[in-house]
């Protein structure tokens, strides 16, 4: 594992279908976070202040639980759809299903709070799916063009 976590890609070509694999490994870095948690949650107790003791306590164990994990997202891209899942091995998995004919665009969008940024399949003005969450700019833009340029029919 790395001070930094890292983004790979991994890229499977069939003749009528492509499929990209991205895994988001979290780095040492992140571990700051539960540890001011508790440093928080030492000082709370010192103060005698229990309910927030709890809480850092509680956050700590939640974002050490969730460090050990990658995730993991699956793009399966056909002519006729894209299909997109949320670690497909896990037991917490999303699936969502774009059909090609309805993508106007396909590129990178940067997120904010609410949204991841990625790769995302544009459908109209107002609606867009997020297809591989947590990519680069650069990346992003290198998975749409090689999907344009096997599948012809779907815009970049």
């Amino acid at each position: 594992m790395k001070l930094i976590g890292q983004t790979n890609i991994s890229t499977t070509q069939e003749p009528d279908h492509l499929q990209f694999i991205v895994t988001q490994e979290r780095g040492w870095i992140e571990l700051l976070i539960p540890l001011t948690l508790l440093a928080f949650g030492l000082w709370a107790l010192f103060l005698e202040r229990y309910l927030f003791v709890a809480f850092c306590l509680a956050g700590a164990v939640f974002l050490v639980a969730r460090f050990g994990k990658a995730s993991v997202t699956q793009l399966d891209v056909s002519q006729s759809e894209m299909i997109t899942r949320d670690n497909p091995e896990g037991s917490f998995s999303g699936e969502k299903i774009v059909k090609a004919p309805e993508v106007k665009s396909l590129g990178y969008k940067i997120g904010n709070k609410n949204i991841p940024s990625g790769l995302y399949a544009h459908q109209g003005l107002f609606k867009s799916t997020c297809l591989l969450p947590g990519l680069k700019k650069q990346q992003a833009n290198e998975i749409a063009d090689l999907i344009c340029q096997k599948f012809p029919n779907i815009k970049r």
